[in-house]
């Protein structure tokens, strides 16, 4: 766990430390911590996961049961139109290349739609997190929330695959660096409703001086992910939300406040933030 400096003092004599807003984190959980990368963000996931068990497998369930539905109803679409054009169908399979025309872009364009679609619904999910994190009550149905900002979140997703790719075929290791730096970029883009490039800048700002720790905590929670799609694929619906959660407790380390009521970081130590 990294350590906590001593607070430190700005000219007022407010710590420029967030504090815990009482109205929020009802839940009983930490207050937010000077922005860092804490490890001990994964127990505390996996307590808040476990405490509604119900309602998380439930929504990592619709996100998987509608995201792969989707890839499914797309691919049958673009096999009826033309098996052999499509670029996933077994024509292709039995080493027939498949003719590059209008129909073969028709049909990749629906399969790649299918997929793009799981993303707001990760994002949702993440929303969720952030949204328990700080107290307030959430839903099943609130793993939907992504699709108001549909453009949005894919746009977002996309320019961060990109750069993490690029970075990626930059000797391997800038893509690690890259991956760390805009790890917040899903939760963001529903959280504070920025607009694409605004959510990517301002991911990398924040952990900027923070990215390998951020990459390593990502690297042990996709481990934890993984052996959770190894226990009969079932235990993925808890090593996921834990996955989310954990991220959504680092996240609110760095951005305590609910978007837009103004809650004052900077406070006296040990008094409540003026009004």
């Amino acid at each position: 766990m990294a350590e906590i400096p001593p607070p430190q003092h700005g000219p007022s004599g407010y710590s420029n430390y967030p504090r815990m807003n009482p109205v929020s984190n009802g839940f009983g959980g930490p207050a937010p911590r000077p922005p860092g990368i804490y490890w001990d963000v994964i127990n505390e996931a996996w307590r808040i996961v476990t405490a509604d068990l119900g309602t998380w497998m439930v929504a990592t369930l619709l996100m998987y049961v509608v995201t792969y539905g989707v890839n499914i109803v797309t691919s049958l679409i673009g096999m009826l139109i033309d098996p052999n054009s499509s670029p996933f169908s077994g024509a292709r399979a039995i080493g027939k290349t498949p003719e590059f025309g209008p129909t073969f872009f028709l049909t990749f364009g629906l399969q790649m739609l299918g997929g793009l679609l799981v993303y707001p619904m990760q994002a949702g999910l993440f929303l969720m997190a952030v949204r328990r994190v700080r107290g307030e009550q959430v839903a099943i149905g609130d793993v939907f929330a992504g699709y108001k900002r549909t453009g949005p979140v894919i746009g977002a997703y996309l320019l961060m695959g990109i750069a993490i790719g690029l970075g990626t075929l930059l000797c391997i290791i800038p893509g690690f660096y890259v991956a760390g730096a805009l790890a917040f970029v899903p939760i963001l883009v529903l959280d504070q409703e920025l607009d694409v490039m605004q959510t990517l800048e301002t991911s990398y700002n924040a952990l900027k001086s923070h990215a390998w720790s951020m990459f390593g905590l990502l690297f042990v929670l996709g481990l934890v992910t993984l052996l959770g799609f190894c226990a009969c694929g079932v235990g993925i619906l808890v090593s996921f939300p834990v996955y989310v959660m954990a991220l959504a407790l680092t996240y609110y380390n760095f951005f305590p406040n609910r978007p837009g009521t103004g809650w004052v970081q900077q406070q006296p130590i040990g008094i409540e933030p003026p009004l």
